[in-house]
């Protein structure tokens, strides 16, 4: 285990959300297509998403989502397709996916960061923990997620989501991602519009917002390890470099680090970006009920209870 899903286990009475967390089914429902990047192009491939129960009723949301995207293989193209009329071809590579998994559980533990950080705006906004794990790269990043209890009622197209909604760091030793970041802004945003306040803070409210006890909104990240380089996994463990000997090594591994503990970063250019992008927002979709991904058949039964 890495550092990230140590910090997991560290939330007293948290062990079966932990489990649920980690144990979630990355590979159960069909999604939308996937984006480009954070901000802009859109991709013509097809992702793949994952949701822990049946269908909800309107306004009874999951209790947790899993969600994967597909990385891909640039045939033709490259960002020439940015500019109309030029074509694109990409192939999505099924095997190579990455995992976005969203439940509420107990926030974490910042008391070793410097101190908590950051509140409501005033007392028309609320302010809601959220915690993105980041397992492979040995990360937490905390935020509050402040949004307005009164202004934008989500059907006023000018309405500037700056107003309405802010993504504050929790910690005194905050480490900015932008990319990240501007993903939850934007998916967020489009949330609040598109469901109203009402409802939009309503998903937050039914698990104990307004309880002594608060929770977190936490979202984990992984990725399937063809994403970086394998090559020291396989050196470490005196396998020869090969496609087999990849797909003999356990799932999710974590980036290698130097000798300063810096994490190491190799890509294998296989979309990991956009499949990032896809996989956060398509889960955030699907856990406010604004979107009804369908189910893979028969994932769920073979795949829910093993250790990611």
């Amino acid at each position: 285990s890495s550092g990230v899903d140590a910090s997991f286990d560290d939330v007293a009475d948290e062990e079966e959300a932990d489990t649920e967390l980690d144990n979630a089914n990355p590979e159960a429902i069909a999604a939308p297509e996937v984006a480009e990047d954070a901000v802009s192009a859109v991709d013509t491939t097809t992702a793949a998403t994952t949701v822990q129960q049946p269908q909800s009723p309107p306004h009874s949301f999951p209790e947790m989502v899993s969600v994967s995207s597909p990385g891909k293989a640039l045939v033709a193209g490259g960002y020439l397709v940015l500019e109309s009329p030029n074509p694109g071809v990409v192939l999505a590579a099924d095997g190579c996916r990455f995992h976005t998994t969203i439940m509420f559980r107990q926030p974490c533990n910042t008391s070793k960061e410097g101190g908590v950080i950051g509140n409501s705006i005033n007392a028309t906004w609320e302010s809601v923990p959220l915690d993105v794990y980041s397992p492979q790269f040995d990360k937490i990043f905390c935020y509050y997620l402040s949004y307005s209890l009164t202004g934008g009622d989500g059907d006023d197209s000018d309405d500037d989501s700056e107003d309405v909604l802010r993504l504050q760091p929790r910690t005194a030793s905050y480490e900015p991602n932008k990319f990240v970041e501007r993903t939850l802004l934007l998916a967020f945003g489009y949330l609040r519009q598109s469901l109203g306040k009402e409802l939009f803070h309503s998903r937050f409210r039914q698990h104990g917002l307004n309880s002594n006890e608060r929770v977190a909104l936490a979202i984990k990240l992984r990725a399937d390890n063809d994403f970086y380089s394998q090559i020291n996994h396989l050196k470490q463990r005196g396998l020869d470099l090969t496609p087999q000997d990849v797909e003999s090594l356990e799932p999710f591994l974590p980036c290698p680090k130097d000798s300063e503990g810096m994490v190491i970063v190799n890509k294998t250019g296989m979309g990991s970006s956009a499949a990032l992008v896809t996989s956060i927002v398509g889960a955030l979709l699907q856990f406010f009920g604004a979107s009804s991904l369908p189910m893979i058949d028969g994932e769920m039964t073979e795949t829910v209870g093993q250790e990611n």
